[in-house]
Protein backbone atom coordinates (compact mmCIF):
# COMPACT_ATOMS: atom_id res chain seq x y z
CA UNK A 1 0.00 0.00 0.00
CA UNK A 2 2.80 2.07 0.73
CA UNK A 3 4.30 1.85 -2.38
CA UNK A 4 1.05 3.06 -4.19
CA UNK A 5 0.55 6.23 -1.94
CA UNK A 6 4.44 6.82 -3.23
CA UNK A 7 3.40 6.56 -6.87
CA UNK A 8 0.53 8.90 -6.55
CA UNK A 9 2.51 11.08 -4.93
CA UNK A 10 5.41 11.29 -7.75
CA UNK A 11 2.62 10.93 -10.36
CA UNK A 12 0.67 14.33 -8.69
CA UNK A 13 4.16 16.07 -8.60
CA UNK A 14 5.01 15.17 -12.23
CA UNK A 15 1.18 17.02 -12.93
CA UNK A 16 1.87 19.82 -11.37
CA UNK A 17 5.35 20.32 -13.30
CA UNK A 18 4.70 19.56 -16.39
CA UNK A 19 0.76 19.98 -17.04
CA UNK A 20 0.42 15.99 -17.77
CA UNK A 21 -2.72 14.11 -17.63
CA UNK A 22 -2.55 11.00 -14.61
CA UNK A 23 -2.44 8.72 -17.12
CA UNK A 24 0.36 10.46 -18.79
CA UNK A 25 2.26 10.79 -16.15
CA UNK A 26 1.88 7.70 -14.84
CA UNK A 27 3.25 5.98 -18.05
CA UNK A 28 6.47 8.50 -18.13
CA UNK A 29 7.26 7.20 -14.47
CA UNK A 30 6.71 3.32 -15.33
CA UNK A 31 8.54 3.85 -18.46
CA UNK A 32 11.50 5.86 -16.68
CA UNK A 33 11.49 2.87 -13.37
CA UNK A 34 11.70 0.21 -16.30
CA UNK A 35 14.99 1.67 -17.56
CA UNK A 36 16.29 2.16 -13.80
CA UNK A 37 15.97 -1.18 -13.26
CA UNK A 38 19.60 -3.26 -12.61
CA UNK A 39 20.49 -5.98 -15.46
CA UNK A 40 21.89 -8.81 -14.18
CA UNK A 41 25.99 -9.43 -15.08
CA UNK A 42 24.51 -12.90 -16.55
CA UNK A 43 21.61 -11.39 -18.81
CA UNK A 44 22.55 -10.85 -22.87
CA UNK A 45 22.45 -6.69 -22.39
CA UNK A 46 22.25 -6.26 -26.22
CA UNK A 47 19.00 -4.09 -27.30
CA UNK A 48 16.77 -6.65 -28.45
CA UNK A 49 14.41 -4.91 -30.92
CA UNK A 50 10.58 -5.92 -30.00
CA UNK A 51 8.95 -4.73 -33.49
CA UNK A 52 10.10 -6.48 -36.46
CA UNK A 53 8.89 -5.33 -40.57
CA UNK A 54 9.71 -7.13 -43.50
CA UNK A 55 7.97 -7.31 -46.48
CA UNK A 56 3.79 -6.00 -46.88
CA UNK A 57 1.30 -8.68 -46.83
CA UNK A 58 -0.35 -10.12 -50.47
CA UNK A 59 -1.56 -6.82 -52.28
CA UNK A 60 -4.34 -9.01 -53.39
CA UNK A 61 -5.70 -9.96 -49.92
CA UNK A 62 -5.01 -6.08 -49.20
CA UNK A 63 -6.58 -4.99 -52.08
CA UNK A 64 -9.76 -7.65 -51.47
CA UNK A 65 -10.46 -6.17 -48.06
CA UNK A 66 -10.43 -2.94 -49.58
CA UNK A 67 -7.59 -0.93 -48.15
CA UNK A 68 -5.77 1.29 -51.30
CA UNK A 69 -2.80 1.50 -49.61
CA UNK A 70 0.34 -1.52 -48.96
CA UNK A 71 0.24 -3.46 -44.85
CA UNK A 72 2.81 -4.70 -43.53
CA UNK A 73 2.82 -6.99 -40.10
CA UNK A 74 4.91 -7.25 -37.40
CA UNK A 75 6.96 -10.39 -37.82
CA UNK A 76 5.60 -11.14 -33.70
CA UNK A 77 1.93 -10.93 -35.40
CA UNK A 78 2.53 -12.92 -38.57
CA UNK A 79 4.01 -15.81 -35.93
CA UNK A 80 0.61 -16.05 -34.22
CA UNK A 81 -2.52 -18.10 -35.63
CA UNK A 82 -2.06 -17.85 -39.51
CA UNK A 83 -5.11 -16.20 -40.44
CA UNK A 84 -5.05 -13.75 -38.21
CA UNK A 85 -3.47 -11.02 -40.31
CA UNK A 86 -6.07 -11.48 -42.83
CA UNK A 87 -8.94 -11.47 -40.65
CA UNK A 88 -6.94 -8.01 -39.46
CA UNK A 89 -7.26 -6.28 -42.98
CA UNK A 90 -10.93 -7.26 -42.98
CA UNK A 91 -12.14 -5.97 -39.66
CA UNK A 92 -9.90 -2.58 -40.21
CA UNK A 93 -11.89 -2.14 -43.39
CA UNK A 94 -15.10 -2.42 -41.21
CA UNK A 95 -13.75 -0.57 -38.23
CA UNK A 96 -12.95 2.82 -40.98
CA UNK A 97 -16.47 2.27 -42.57
CA UNK A 98 -18.50 1.60 -39.39
CA UNK A 99 -16.60 5.19 -38.41
CA UNK A 100 -17.34 6.86 -41.15
CA UNK A 101 -18.28 10.02 -39.79
CA UNK A 102 -15.94 9.62 -36.70
CA UNK A 103 -12.98 12.89 -37.00
CA UNK A 104 -10.59 10.65 -34.99
CA UNK A 105 -10.38 8.05 -38.00
CA UNK A 106 -10.55 10.70 -40.82
CA UNK A 107 -7.06 10.28 -41.82
CA UNK A 108 -6.99 5.99 -42.09
CA UNK A 109 -10.47 6.56 -43.88
CA UNK A 110 -9.05 9.31 -46.39
CA UNK A 111 -6.00 7.52 -47.13
CA UNK A 112 -6.57 3.96 -46.43
CA UNK A 113 -9.81 3.23 -47.78
CA UNK A 114 -9.92 5.91 -50.03
CA UNK A 115 -6.42 6.41 -51.36
CA UNK A 116 -5.78 10.10 -50.92
CA UNK A 117 -2.23 11.33 -50.32
CA UNK A 118 -0.84 13.92 -47.70
CA UNK A 119 2.13 13.99 -45.14
CA UNK A 120 1.44 13.63 -41.06
CA UNK A 121 3.64 15.73 -39.28
CA UNK A 122 6.52 14.21 -37.24
CA UNK A 123 6.80 16.27 -33.98
CA UNK A 124 8.28 15.87 -30.68
CA UNK A 125 4.69 15.36 -29.26
CA UNK A 126 3.95 12.29 -30.59
CA UNK A 127 6.05 10.90 -28.03
CA UNK A 128 3.32 12.03 -25.05
CA UNK A 129 0.88 10.56 -27.96
CA UNK A 130 2.46 7.27 -27.94
CA UNK A 131 2.72 7.23 -23.72
CA UNK A 132 -1.22 8.45 -23.29
CA UNK A 133 -2.09 5.68 -26.06
CA UNK A 134 -0.01 2.62 -24.24
CA UNK A 135 -1.50 3.79 -20.97
CA UNK A 136 -4.95 4.00 -22.79
CA UNK A 137 -4.44 0.10 -24.21
CA UNK A 138 -3.56 -1.29 -20.77
CA UNK A 139 -6.79 0.01 -19.03
CA UNK A 140 -8.32 -1.81 -22.12
CA UNK A 141 -9.75 0.80 -24.21
CA UNK A 142 -9.38 0.65 -28.03
CA UNK A 143 -9.49 3.32 -30.77
CA UNK A 144 -8.12 6.09 -32.53
CA UNK A 145 -4.98 8.01 -30.69
CA UNK A 146 -5.08 12.18 -30.35
CA UNK A 147 -3.91 12.74 -33.74
CA UNK A 148 -5.41 9.84 -35.64
CA UNK A 149 -1.75 8.09 -36.45
CA UNK A 150 -2.95 4.55 -34.28
CA UNK A 151 -6.05 2.94 -33.94
CA UNK A 152 -6.29 -0.16 -31.72
CA UNK A 153 -8.95 -2.99 -31.99
CA UNK A 154 -9.93 -6.55 -31.01
CA UNK A 155 -9.63 -9.44 -33.82
CA UNK A 156 -11.75 -12.65 -33.24
CA UNK A 157 -10.82 -16.02 -35.04
CA UNK A 158 -13.33 -18.53 -33.88
CA UNK A 159 -12.65 -20.64 -30.64
CA UNK A 160 -9.88 -17.98 -29.52
CA UNK A 161 -9.45 -15.24 -27.56
CA UNK A 162 -9.51 -12.10 -29.19
CA UNK A 163 -5.99 -10.60 -30.06
CA UNK A 164 -5.35 -6.57 -29.84
CA UNK A 165 -3.75 -5.02 -32.83
CA UNK A 166 -2.60 -1.70 -33.40
CA UNK A 167 -2.50 -0.62 -36.71
CA UNK A 168 0.18 2.37 -37.21
CA UNK A 169 -0.56 4.94 -40.59
CA UNK A 170 2.63 5.79 -42.17
CA UNK A 171 2.65 8.83 -44.37
CA UNK A 172 4.63 10.76 -47.17
CA UNK A 173 2.97 13.62 -49.94
CA UNK A 174 3.02 10.55 -52.53
CA UNK A 175 2.52 7.61 -50.34
CA UNK A 176 0.77 5.75 -47.52
CA UNK A 177 1.25 2.39 -45.24
CA UNK A 178 -0.36 0.63 -42.43
CA UNK A 179 1.79 -0.63 -40.10
CA UNK A 180 0.12 -3.46 -38.13
CA UNK A 181 1.44 -4.15 -34.69
CA UNK A 182 0.44 -7.07 -31.67
CA UNK A 183 -0.90 -5.05 -28.84
CA UNK A 184 0.70 -6.68 -26.39
CA UNK A 185 3.95 -5.59 -27.87
CA UNK A 186 3.26 -1.65 -27.94
CA UNK A 187 3.76 -0.81 -24.03
CA UNK A 188 6.97 -2.50 -24.50
CA UNK A 189 8.27 -0.90 -27.52
CA UNK A 190 7.71 2.86 -26.67
CA UNK A 191 11.69 3.60 -27.34
CA UNK A 192 11.66 1.78 -30.94
CA UNK A 193 8.47 4.12 -31.85
CA UNK A 194 10.23 7.52 -30.42
CA UNK A 195 13.67 6.56 -32.15
CA UNK A 196 13.68 8.83 -35.24
CA UNK A 197 16.13 6.24 -36.46
CA UNK A 198 13.85 3.65 -36.40
CA UNK A 199 10.75 5.76 -37.66
CA UNK A 200 13.21 6.42 -40.47
CA UNK A 201 13.67 2.58 -41.42
CA UNK A 202 10.25 1.64 -41.10
CA UNK A 203 9.05 4.74 -43.59
CA UNK A 204 12.36 4.01 -46.31
CA UNK A 205 11.18 -0.47 -46.00
CA UNK A 206 7.69 0.59 -46.56
CA UNK A 207 8.98 2.58 -50.09
CA UNK A 208 7.22 6.27 -48.36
Amino acid sequence: MTDKKNLKKRVRERQEKTGERYSTALAHLRAQAREEEPVSPSANTAPKQRIKIEEPWDPAVTREAGLQCPVFADEGLKARTAPLVPTALFQLAEVLRATSTHPSTQHFRRMVLHGERYSLPLGPELFTEIMEFGAQLRLGMRGASASGRYLAFDVTLPGRSPVLVVALLMTSPVQAAVFLIDGDVWPKATAELNDPSWVRNVVRRMGL
